[in-house]
């Protein structure tokens, strides 16, 4: 083992390699249908009647496209009152996800001025109430159109900005039959407006992005949510942007956690929530990135004290190799980590440049367990 530790600690800097992994990485051209009938819904304005919806389709195109993916349906913001399936940052966040092998879609959804015939003891929750039911048709289309378009439809995403998150929130966290029934949730700017009791034991994990001055919706509902969720407790990585207001959008790309920008960390959350690994490599592999000060796991730097404790993620026996700079020659050796391998793991250390740790498994092994609470891996 002398030679691993030497290699490890030969590194002075966290390390990144480029890598290819499905549903992580911008691998795929995007190929957008525009403006495909999902339902018609009820209104009362300007006369009685249904208003057709439309989404728009973001498949990811091109050589190696996974034959089963994830879906994200994306709802964009605009107060309830304004806003359409090509708001810019709902075409963004489709194209990206698209990008990376999940089949996204944008949808329309009824506004105000529809005045939707839904029950609600305000106007606020009427129209709540009428973007919910049109989400909940979006799903419905999705999984049921999931065999043309490849779509694994248990393994389904929803999310979207101001007005959109709080309908995604809605959506996902209501008793609403299994047609409603999502994997993972995003929150940009979002709320629950006091409704965080409607969140249980089971519920699919959420991860929140929220200002700390957004005079929108304000701070303190993200606060609640999260207060509400860890109580159950379901997992909800929340992130608050100190000095930031309802732009949250145009942030996911600059602001940075651990060197990490929010953007990233987004796709992680769902690689790790949707377990993706199953759909991406039966040869699979956790990268760990690791520096002198010990490992750290992830592209979200998280620290690990020993090399066992990063094999941890593992519960079934695979091979690591560790790839880093250092003087070392090639060696392979045996190690067992005490009390979480069945059997033992080979490690091979190759000073090849910089690289991050790769702990791979046979193909004949079962999916890897989901992350724990603080650890985030790259599985690929």
């Amino acid at each position: 083992m002398g030679n691993i530790w030497a290699a490890l600690l030969a590194l002075t800097a966290p390390t990144l390699s480029a890598a290819n992994d499905p549903f992580l990485d911008a691998l795929y051209s995007v190929t957008v249908t525009s403006d495909i009938l999902y339902t018609s819904a009820a209104v009362q304005s300007p006369a009685p009647g249904t208003k057709d919806l439309h989404l728009d389709l973001y498949e990811p195109s091109g050589a190696g496209v996974p034959a089963l993916k994830p879906g994200f349906v994306f709802l964009h913001g605009g107060g309830f009152n304004s806003g359409t399936k090509t708001n810019s940052p709902m075409v963004d966040l489709a194209t990206e996800y698209a990008e990376r092998g999940y089949v996204a879609i944008s949808i329309d959804y009824r506004l105000t001025d529809d005045d939707p015939p839904t029950p609600g003891e305000d106007y606020l929750e009427r129209v709540i109430n009428a973007v919910v039911e049109d989400t909940v048709s979006a799903l419905t289309w999705l999984r049921a159109n999931a065999a043309t378009y490849g779509v694994d439809p248990d393994r389904i995403a929803v999310g979207g900005y101001s007005a959109g998150a709080i309908a995604a929130m809605y959506t996902a966290y209501r008793e609403l039959g299994p047609d409603a029934e999502v994997q993972a949730v995003m929150c940009l700017a979002g709320a629950l407006y006091g409704d965080e009791s409607i969140i249980d034991a089971g519920d699919p994990p959420v991860v929140m992005i929220h200002g700390t001055t957004d005079t929108d919706v304000e701070h303190f509902y993200a606060v609640d949510i999260e207060t509400a969720a860890l109580a159950v407790p379901i997992t909800c990585d929340f992130y608050s942007l100190t000095g930031i207001g309802h732009g949250i959008p145009a942030q996911l790309d600059q602001w940075t956690e651990n060197g990490v920008t929010l953007d990233i960390i987004m796709h992680e959350f769902f690689f790790n929530q949707l377990n993706l690994l199953a759909l991406s490599d039966p040869q699979s592999t956790v990268h760990v990135d690791f520096n002198n000060d010990g490992l750290e796991t992830g592209s979200v730097a998280r620290p690990y004290n020993a090399l066992n404790e990063a094999l941890g993620v593992l519960e079934y026996p695979g091979t690591v190799q560790i790839n880093g700079t250092s003087p070392a020659v090639t060696t392979t050796e045996t190690f067992s980590g005490a009390g979480m391998l069945t059997q033992p793991l080979t490690l091979q250390v190759a000073p090849v440049g910089l690289s991050p740790v790769q702990i791979g498994a046979p193909s004949a092994r079962q999916s890897p367990p989901k992350n724990q609470a603080g650890f985030v891996s790259r599985e690929n």
